[in-house]
């Protein structure tokens, strides 16, 4: 096995296992929570699975012991094995010359880790809030379906009882649930879903319990995409780099694929996985789009400023802020973000702001401003023929018009 590709697996499980150990960190400061009986299901259940995949596939059948002393009581037992684990690991991956059947093992390993953290998560998730920052995306995957729990039955907190005797309410089936992905919202910002309409199966009182289901994002390693990768004559992080910038593109054109289709949410989707891969000014203006394209522009804005923060001479965000205030009717605040936009160093499509500053004066009935920035869009645009119209078109209502009352509206 090649250098790379060892290091490659290393990178992925020093990922999984920061993450499990952030969360075994946030679950172990409560103590009533890892005294829990479902932390300590939990603790077994993954705990053995763990212990069964590192003996059976990486060690030699000799080196089984014929009892596991390991009983994995609590979460702080579990902690314990999976550090000794990390550094067998480590080694192990480091040191072996193996073939692919070290690759399986190794995703393997690091898959039932997450198989674990999920749980773990949801559990904190329900209980407290705390919040764990998710993995990094590099390989790895989110599965979104999620993962259905052995051990934590949702809703797991309780509602509250009513003042009065009535009927006890039927929680949805999972499948029917609103996934909110965890605290910190990996694909949709906090609040987001709850503006979506309800599944018909949900009537309004189950509505006001799904705010506490715990559902989290499940992770998982393709192992074709570590196969995928082997022969790379590239670096570690090199190899890392390109398939971030690879599926930060796919999602990028999955989400125009969804604008273009008029399904928003799955354009929503798409933009926010690509949000994960890179942080861009890019990727957040196309946040900013979909949510004034679902009427949030409020949000829409938000996102622009974000936008200009992380990189103040991308241009976008100038523009469509500006456009969103226009649509507000807020015509000089929106004049002066169209020219921070033609101001700045980095914008592809330079004749929007001057587009929509003819549209601004358009509205404030001012046809030879107008004109004129119709006019400088024209000439860095001059094939853009909707362009070349109305250009055509003012032109000849300031010719009817006169110069008596230049400021009358054009006739259609």
């Amino acid at each position: 096995m090649d250098r790379n590709t060892k290091n490659l697996l290393l990178s992925e499980w020093h990922n999984a296992y920061a993450y499990l150990e952030r969360l075994f960190h946030a679950g172990l400061d409560l103590e009533s929570l890892n005294a829990s009986p479902k932390a300590k299901g939990l603790s077994q259940l993954h705990g053995q699975k763990l212990q069964t995949t590192l003996f059976a596939e990486a060690l030699l059948p000799s080196w089984i012991p014929k009892k596991n002393k390991e009983t994995f009581e609590d979460l702080k037992n579990l902690r314990h094995w999976m550090k000794n684990a990390d550094k067998f690991l480590s080694g192990f991956i480091s040191l072996s010359d193996a073939n692919d059947q070290l690759i399986d093992m190794v995703v393997d390993f690091i898959n039932l880790t997450y198989d674990c953290a999920c749980e773990l998560h949801m559990l904190i998730t329900d209980e407290t809030d705390l919040e764990v920052q998710y993995p990094r995306l590099n390989l790895v995957e989110m599965n979104p379906e999620g993962m259905e729990s052995n051990l934590i039955a949702m809703p797991l907190r309780q509602p509250p009882k009513p003042a009065v005797a009535t009927e006890p309410l039927q929680v949805a089936k999972s499948e029917t649930v609103i996934k909110r992905w965890g605290p910190q919202g990996l694909y949709a910002i906090p609040g987001d879903l709850k503006d979506e309409p309800l599944p018909e199966a949900l009537n309004p009182d189950e509505e006001e319990l799904m705010e506490d289901f715990p559902v989290v994002a499940h992770f998982q390693l393709p192992l074709q995409s570590v196969y995928n990768m082997q022969g790379e004559a590239l670096g570690t992080l090199k190899m890392l780099e390109q398939q971030r910038e690879k599926k930060y593109q796919q999602m990028i054109h999955e989400g125009h694929e969804g604008i273009f289709h008029k399904d928003y949410p799955k354009a929503l989707e798409a933009f926010q996985k690509a949000l994960n891969y890179q942080e861009s000014a890019e990727i957040l203006t196309l946040i900013g789009w979909v949510q004034s394209l679902m009427g949030q522009i409020d949000k829409a804005k938000a996102y622009c400023l974000r936008a200009i923060q992380k990189d103040p001479d991308y241009g976008p965000p100038y523009n469509d802020l500006g456009s969103y205030f226009l649509t507000e009717g807020q015509i000089d605040e929106s004049l002066k973000w169209f020219e921070m936009a033609k101001k700045s160093l980095n914008y592809q499509n330079r004749e929007y702001p001057y587009i929509n500053c003819g549209r601004a004066f358009m509205t404030k009935k001012d046809l030879p401003r107008a004109l004129d920035e119709f006019s400088k869009a024209l000439t860095i645009a001059p094939y853009h023929e909707d362009l070349h119209k109305t250009v055509e078109k003012l032109k000849k209502s300031l010719m009817r018009l006169g110069p008596t009352n230049p400021e009358a509206p054009p006739t259609h």
